[in-house]
């Protein structure tokens, strides 16, 4: 079932850096944001004051590498990129009796870059943190959605 909050009201900011320096890079991105009832009475409670299910407080993300070429050869170049996300404190119910603690997980990238096509290595969730995606409850029973382990990913990426 699905209930109308009445009011909400939101605010945040959001901030980017990017830098580049040759053939390295670095972004790092950072969002705030606090989302609150503002009437919301379902009949049994009244939820006003209390935090906005699912919107994380703060989201967190960045990334750095580097693309060294080569001057011969079959390889043109070498992409090296780590990689990082996080987010939270998430609050999963309108009571904010369940919440997610701020978490983060770390990424890695490796690709040989060649005529037309790039062959590469990923790691995902290398830290094998464990967090909630997503959570509902349904006919008085609570589901809940959790991260999935660290995973490596070999692939190739064509350009036509």
């Amino acid at each position: 079932m699905m209930t109308n909050a009445g009011k909400s009201r939101s605010f945040g900011a959001e901030l980017s850096l990017s830098a580049r320096i040759r053939q390295f890079y670095t972004d790092i991105d950072y969002g705030y944001t606090n989302a609150r009832f503002v009437v919301f009475n379902d009949g049994h409670r009244d939820y006003a004051g209390n935090r906005i299910p699912y919107a994380p407080e703060h989201t967190l993300s960045g990334r750095a590498g580097a693309e060294i070429p080569f001057a011969s050869g079959p390889v043109r170049s070498l992409r090296l990129q780590v990689e990082g996300k996080a987010a939270g404190r998430i609050w999963w119910n309108e009571d904010n009796t369940l919440t997610q603690p701020f978490y983060a997980e770390l990424g890695a990238y490796i690709g040989l870059v060649l005529d037309g096509y790039t062959l590469y290595v990923r790691g995902e969730n290398l830290t094998i943190t464990q967090y909630g995606l997503f959570y509902f409850k349904s006919m008085g029973n609570e589901f809940f959605q959790t991260s999935r382990p660290a995973r490596i990913r070999l692939g190739i990426t064509i350009n036509l």
